[in-house]
C-alpha cells in the first residue's frame, strides 16, 4: 500500500512497495508536467495501467478491465484539482476538501495536516505508525497554470 496527502500547495507520497512479506523502495508519485500530478496506490502493476489509460486519453472503452485479485486506485492531480479513479470503473472522483489523504496511514497523515504539519511531513508521520508505508518520500509542488481567455476579434 501507500500513503498520498495534499495539503493544496504540495503533494507527497511515501515510496514502499511490498511484494509478499518483502518491502522495496519505489517511485509511485509522478510529474507529467507543471500542472499534472499522478499518484499510484494499491497494486503496482494494475495502477501503471491506470496511469497508462489516463495518459492515453482516458477513454471509457480503453479502460483496462477490472481485476478481482489487484485493487488499485489513481491519484491525479492536475492544474490544482485533486482527482481519484476508485480503480474499478473509468470515473474520476474530485476531491475537494483540502487537506486530504490516501491509502494505508491515510487518517494519521489527515490529522497530521489538521494539527498543521505539511504534506511531506504527513507522510512522514503516517509512515512512522503503519507498516504498509516507507522508504522515503517523494512531493511536488502544486502549480497551478492561468487559464488563457480568448481574445475578442476585432468589429
Amino acid at each position: 500500500m501507500t500513503v498520498v496527502a495534499y495539503d493544496g500547495k504540495t503533494i507527497a507520497e511515501d515510496k514502499q512497495g511490498t511484494l509478499g512479506q518483502t518491502s522495496f523502495t519505489t517511485t509511485k508519485l509522478f510529474k507529467i508536467r507543471d500542472n499534472l500530478i499522478i499518484g499510484l496506490l494499491g497494486s503496482l502493476d494494475r495502477a501503471m495501467l491506470l496511469m497508462n489509460w489516463y495518459l492515453s486519453g482516458a477513454e471509457d472503452a480503453a479502460f483496462p478491465p477490472p481485476d478481482k485479485d489487484e485493487k488499485a486506485e489513481l491519484v491525479v492531480l492536475a492544474n490544482g484539482v485533486l482527482g481519484v479513479c476508485f480503480g474499478d470503473v473509468p470515473v474520476f472522483h474530485e476531491m475537494q476538501d483540502i487537506p486530504f489523504s490516501f491509502g494505508s496511514g491515510d487518517e494519521v497523515a489527515l490529522g497530521a495536516m489538521k494539527a498543521g504539519a505539511t504534506a511531506v511531513e504527513a507522510v512522514a508521520i503516517a509512515c512512522e505508525s503503519n507498516i504498509y508505508c516507507g522508504r522515503g518520500i517523494d512531493s511536488f509542488p502544486v502549480v497551478i497554470k492561468p487559464v488563457k481567455k480568448a481574445k475578442k476579434g476585432k468589429k
